[in-house]
């Protein structure tokens, strides 16, 4: 399925990982969940929560792991507007979301 979202967004889904296109660049949209499947996600989180989180985040479990990023490079930051805007996208909809980046470990 491919619905357009707003702001020049296109939303495909099925088939694979949900991507956001903006163009002809797009982000991909994972979940990883459920520990008891994924043992590394407690690992993961707890590691995210103690590089990026508040001290009230850091006592709370979070059940999910939500991770997006570019399809392809972009060393040039051409689409960090748009990047900006599926992480606005993500604390809408998913409050209380920890929003941080994976590379600096620091949040956004």
């Amino acid at each position: 399925m491919t619905q357009e979202v707003g702001h020049g967004a296109i939303l495909q889904v099925g088939g694979g990982l949900p991507e956001i296109h903006f163009g002809h660049y797009g982000f991909f949209i994972g979940l990883d969940h459920d520990p008891d499947e994924s043992p590394d996600l407690l690992e993961t989180t707890a590691d995210i929560l103690a590089a990026a989180g508040t001290p009230q985040e850091q006592t709370r479990r979070f059940p999910y792991l939500l991770t997006f990023g570019g399809m392809n490079p972009d060393p040039e930051m051409d689409f960090f507007n748009e990047s900006l805007f599926v992480a606005q996208a993500i604390e809408i909809l998913f409050p209380g979301a920890v929003l941080y980046d994976p590379q600096t470990g620091e949040r956004l």
